[in-house]
């Protein structure tokens, strides 16, 4: 097997994208080699809080990065056309709404990439609460050839589609044929999710499917490393104000990009319970993971009962930690996501920090 590299950089925001002159924590990059991570602070200060995109060569060499607004290069500088993605909000800070875009290996087209991202709409009824937020799906394509291999976006606001889409939950996993990629988000306000597929044709949508799915939530969606398994966890904690979150389970066909019959589990036994969370898959996919602000899960993907097999295995300890100018915030679980050392890491819940969270051997019981 030759292993695919090109999710071997991570990018985390400091608070220095909003206080670059005070923030103590600066933005930093991961590098992932062999079994090791390299951790490098970056001088830039990078303008994302929230959300990021990047993307690396089949051998691990970083290419360019996103922070929803622009598209940056290698040097951490905007590349030549790559700016104003979102021209009718102006979001200093990068996108704010975690997986709402993503840059993507282009098929067929060697040296060239494409980011999937949308144009923000309040659409202020009809939709289930006054002012929710809806995307209308737009891609760029990016020639990495350009600039001497600093790249260039040779087109831009191209529309796959009139649909209006959530603003986040957008994931993505390679078709069936090996080569092109089906690009999976739901409908902003109805229960049903749209289908994209980018081939070397580039963005269109293929269809749409029903599914009785949690709407207006603070969610993650992830497909497992094996591609059976779309999961989606959703926190009604804040969009409507109720209390409650669920973990949403579908078998996948990547040939098709259809979903099969949902599993769900909802947690409500008390308020903490709408709060933000994550999911992740173990990287053979024989376990499934579900943070919920206070407490972590597994569920065995093998077990006749795979929501039923619920075990414990962590919960937060009350931790405080320093947020800089005198400030210290609890240390609790946030979204989750697979390294290609193959630990899982846990992002700090709604707040700047210096710590993430480490699930060290994640395949096991």
């Amino acid at each position: 097997m030759f292993a695919q590299k090109e999710g071997n950089v991570w990018f985390f925001g400091g608070a220095d994208s909003l206080y670059a002159d005070t923030a103590p924590y600066k933005s930093c990059r991961f590098d992932f080699l062999d079994d090791s991570v390299h951790i490098q602070f970056i001088p830039n200060v990078l303008p994302f809080t929230r959300s990021n995109s990047s993307i690396c060569d089949k051998d691990g060499n970083f290419l360019c990065l996103s922070n929803g607004e622009n598209i940056y290069n290698r040097n951490y500088e905007v590349m030549e056309n790559g700016g104003d993605l979102y021209p009718n909000v102006d979001y200093f800070t990068g996108m704010l709404f975690i997986q709402s875009f993503i840059l993507l290996p282009y098929p067929g087209h060697e040296n060239q990439l494409v980011q999937f991202y949308g144009y923000i709409e309040v659409i202020d009824p009809p939709g289930p609460v006054t002012g929710a937020l809806a995307y209308y799906p737009r891609y760029a394509i990016v020639d990495m050839e350009e600039n001497n291999g600093l790249g260039k976006v040779t087109e831009k606001h191209i529309i796959p589609s009139s649909d209006t889409i959530a603003a986040g939950y957008i994931t993505a996993v390679r078709h069936g044929n090996g080569r092109d990629w089906w690009i999976l988000v739901n409908h902003y306000a109805e229960k049903k999710f749209y289908r994209y597929l980018l081939d070397p044709y580039g963005v269109t949508q293929v269809g749409s499917q029903e599914k009785e799915i949690k709407l207006l939530s603070l969610s993650q969606t992830v497909f497992s490393p094996d591609v059976r398994w779309y999961a989606r966890f959703s926190a009604h904690g804040r969009l409507p104000d109720s209390t409650f979150s669920t973990i949403e389970l579908f078998p996948f066909d990547r040939c098709s990009g259809l979903l099969g019959d949902l599993q769900e589990k909802t947690y409500s036994t008390n308020p903490l319970e709408g709060k933000p969370g994550g999911v992740a898959f173990s990287a053979s996919s024989r376990y499934m993971y579900v943070s919920r602000w206070d407490t972590i899960y597994q569920y065995d993907m093998q077990a006749p009962d795979i929501l039923g097999s619920e075990v414990v295995v962590a919960a937060f300890d009350g931790y405080w930690g320093d947020w800089g100018n005198g400030f210290t915030v609890p240390q609790r679980f946030y979204s989750l996501m697979l390294g290609p050392d193959r630990k899982i890491y846990c992002c700090v819940s709604n707040y700047n920090s210096k710590y993430l969270h480490v699930i060290n051997n994640p395949e096991a019981a």
